[in-house]
């Protein structure tokens, strides 16, 4: 039952169990899969390293969704199996032939030993065989079952094996599509002629960049010598004259810049023209032009390149128009060159947050219109009076918000102003915000035209969904808020909304949210500082926070983590997977509360019973104390050594071989009983214990310890009480007399003889007539002391 539930929420989560085909971002959804995992493996005392590998490819067809569940799963069945040491995560292409990519994932549990009865039982729920009592199943069994089921569904495969050092792995084996060729508006006609018997040098360490840029070179007319590293390069350079050399920047060995240096040697040295060298590069920070020039290098292509791009490259750098000591400026986005709105992101919104007949586009595009111009006209101020900080937030929501409507070229030149405003490097900001100016109608009127096309469209009517989490959403930028407080509301969470960080710690300190959606860039607080004080807070720490910003730099996800942050969304944003994301962070945030309720329970109630363990793994040489049992025996754990030994030395000295030979039975023979001893704490108190042992595991030995000082007492009392005189501390009269009955029958049916002394006190009774009762008891307890000097342990008084 508890396995048919986990799945069907996870059907529900997914929504329809039909997979869904959708073009995504694989780099992106499995970075996003593993970040959870990555920021909770700290906290277990573990670490998690995943390596995605160079061919793996960037674009796929396939369910994002479930990929992300499934990785998800085998992460935390891993998490589950592991008890200390590493996981390793890698993503690999197996093979990718026709219109499909085969795509294997692995998880490997780096010196972990899965014992040969849960290696059955695992085997068991990968390979589909009934299993009996499936409720009883460990967490780990149904995350492999869940997974398994999903593999099943997207056509994969679901396994565990081994790895070459005998280390326990999963193995996931997924059918992807090949994304379509994305289509792009052809270029004005001059721009794509072919360049006859231009003899072109391409240097390219990339076998399929190798045969993909030569069959494009080929197809505009050159003729291509193909160097397959930077040596090559310059060998070939000085040893045949090119028209043009197309160079890749990173190769092994020496590197395009190192070669571009090398070849203008040459040529200086040989006093020969100069070739246009044009970089190959997916570097497309703001200082790459500057950093080619310094290397000898003319222009440089961003990586990924189309046909058109290198025909541009050949129009500009063969036909004489320009000169390769004045470097072109570099060429703004514009309608032609690319697709102006990106139309999977405009279906995205479209999909998403129908609320009184309005789509979230409709919301989202009317307010972009609205406002920007607004918007764009601060920002050019901004830039006049030279202020930074400034144009870099407007610049950074800008940014987000073209992105989020799929206004990728503009979202570009934005990008461009926040980074040369983060670097303080404003001489080509006017430049940018010329190139911005010139796109905004562009978009604006696209944007018109896709809401002209949902006029047309039958709205459908809001359904209402059950609430199942409440999230603080902290963003500064109006239209990002909108978008994302309607889809979470569709995906049934109670968002609450604040503007700024001033609010956002209010709300928080009056009505703590379970999540936290957190922009990193704001202009008060930002998002650092905020998480940082969530953090600070006992009351608040334990709140996941999910930092969302357009800032994709390891340095900003280094800086998020280390204030605190559960995980890091980039923008624009992938809705579904956001709420994905958001269902499993409260899922985690939520057993860790029950967790921790838990725990503290379960320490008051030993506390209250006087009750403590302690563990011992006699193969790995470990013996741990519980704090109880810490405190119990009165031990300092930061000064003292834990050790088998060392907590033997605490007991008794006329226990110490009983309590011996009690553990090695239960080791050796399994003999399991309970014992009775005696402690003398670290303070001095003397202290009986009463121990049950147990093996929860083969070679392990777990000792459940209780202070009964207390009841023993008691009991000697009671004892006291019920066979001793009060007075004289020798025997009751009752007691005596029945032990003198017992005596005498035992005596009698073994023909044996025993002696009895009465005594009798002469004159007692004038004692207490003349000086009084207390006078005649001291008399009695001299008398019953002096008797008790003399008598043997087997003698009865």
């Amino acid at each position: 039952e508890m396995v048919q539930q986990t799945f069907h929420r996870t059907r529900l989560e997914s929504g329809d169990p039909t997979p869904e085909e959708e073009e995504f971002d694989l780099h992106r959804v499995v970075e996003e899969a593993i970040q959870p995992s990555k920021s909770l493996a700290p906290h277990h005392g573990m670490a998690l390293h995943s390596k995605l590998s160079s061919d793996l490819p960037e674009r796929v067809v396939g369910d994002p969704l479930r990929l992300s569940q499934l990785l998800e799963g085998m992460l935390q069945a891993a998490f589950r199996l592991a008890h200390d040491g590493e996981v390793h995560f890698e993503a690999r292409r197996k093979e990718g032939g026709g219109t499909r990519y085969r795509v294997e994932f692995r998880v490997c549990l780096k010196g972990e030993e899965i014992p040969h009865d849960q290696r059955a039982m695992l085997f068991d729920s990968l390979n589909g065989k009934p299993l009996a009592n499936m409720e009883l199943l460990a967490p780990q069994n149904r995350d492999l079952v869940i997974s398994n089921r999903l593999a099943e569904l997207l056509g994969g495969s679901f396994e565990l094996a081994e790895d070459l050092e005998g280390n326990p792995c999963f193995i996931l084996d997924l059918p992807l599509k090949r994304p379509p060729p994305a289509r792009r508006p052809e270029p004005p006609a001059e721009n794509v002629q072919p360049t006859p018997k231009a003899r072109v040098l391409l240097v390219e360490d990339n076998a399929v960049n190798q045969m993909i840029t030569l069959s494009m070179l080929k197809a505009l007319g050159c003729e291509v010598e193909l160097a397959k590293g930077g040596e090559e390069a310059v060998a070939k350079a000085g040893q045949q004259r090119f028209d043009l050399i197309f160079m890749d920047c990173h190769m092994p060995g020496t590197d395009g810049f190192a070669a571009s240096r090398r070849i203008r040697e040459q040529e200086r040295s040989e006093d020969r023209s100069r070739t246009p060298i044009i970089a190959l590069t997916a570097d497309i920070h703001d200082g790459i032009r500057e950093h080619c020039q310094r290397t000898g290098m003319d222009d440089y292509i961003s990586k990924p390149y189309s046909r058109e791009d290198l025909a541009r490259a050949l129009a500009r750098w063969l036909s004489g128009r320009e000169t390769p000591e004045t470097a072109p400026a570099e060429p703004a986005a514009s309608p032609q060159q690319e697709q102006v709105l990106d139309k999977a992101r405009l279906d995205s919104l479209r999909s998403m947050g129908h609320e009184r007949g309005a789509s979230l586009l409709e919301k989202a595009a009317r307010y972009y219109i609205d406002h920007t111009p607004e918007e764009l006209g601060r920002l050019r101020q901004a830039i006049e009076d030279g202020m930074a900080e400034q144009i870099r937030l407007i610049a950074h929501n800008l940014k987000s918000s073209s992105d989020m409507l799929g206004a990728t070229g503009i979202a570009r030149e934005f990008g461009r102003l926040e980074k040369m405003a983060l670097e303080h490097r404003l001489e080509e900001a006017p430049q940018r915000l010329q190139a911005a100016e010139k796109l905004l109608p562009v978009v604006m009127e696209a944007l018109e035209e896709a809401l002209q096309a949902d006029d047309a469209q039958v709205k459908p009517v809001p359904e209402q969904v059950e609430a199942n989490g409440r999230i603080l959403l902290v963003d500064d930028d109006p239209a990002f808020r909108l978008v994302t407080a309607a889809s979470l509301r569709e995906a049934g969470f109670v968002v609450t909304e604040a503007t700024n960080g001033k609010d956002a710690l209010a709300t928080i300190a009056t009505d703590p949210p379970e999540l936290i959606l957190l922009d990193a860039l704001m202009e008060d607080i930002d998002g650092f500082e905020i998480c940082a004080r969530i953090q600070q807070d006992p009351g608040t720490r334990q709140i996941p926070v999910l930092m969302v910003t357009g800032l994709d730099d390891i340095d900003s996800v280094h800086k998020a983590f280390q204030a605190g942050a559960a995980g890091f969304i980039t923008k624009p944003v992938n809705y579904p997977v956001l709420i994905h994301r958001i269902r499993f962070q409260l899922r985690v945030a939520r057993e860790s509360v029950e967790l921790r309720e838990s725990r503290e329970q379960l320490a008051m109630a030993q506390q209250l019973a006087r009750l403590g363990h302690w563990r011992w793994e006699p193969a790995k040489a470990r013996f741990e104390v519980s704090e109880q049992l810490a405190r119990i025996c009165e031990l300092d754990l930061d000064h003292w050594e834990s050790s088998l030994e060392n907590f033997i030395g605490l007991v008794d000295p006329e226990d110490r071989e009983q309590l011996r030979l009690n553990i090695r039975l239960a080791l050796e023979e399994g003999s399991i009983k309970p014992l009775d001893y005696r402690i003398v704490t670290a303070g001095g108190r003397r202290l009986y214990i009463h121990q049950e042992l147990t093996m929860p595991a083969p070679g392990t030995l777990l000792g459940t310890v209780q202070d009964i000082t207390r009841q023993y007492e008691s009991e000697q009392k009671i004892r006291k009480l019920a066979y001793s005189d009060e007075l004289t501390g020798l025997a009751s009269r009752s007691y005596f007399q029945r032990h003198l009955e017992d005596t005498i029958n035992i005596a009698g049916r073994h023909q044996e003889k025993f002696s009895l002394l009465y005594l009798d006190l002469d004159s007692f009774k004038d004692i207490n007539d003349t000086l009084g009762h207390d006078v005649g008891d001291e008399l009695l307890k001299v008398v019953a002391g002096r008797l008790s000097k003399v008598l043997r342990k087997t003698d009865f008084a």
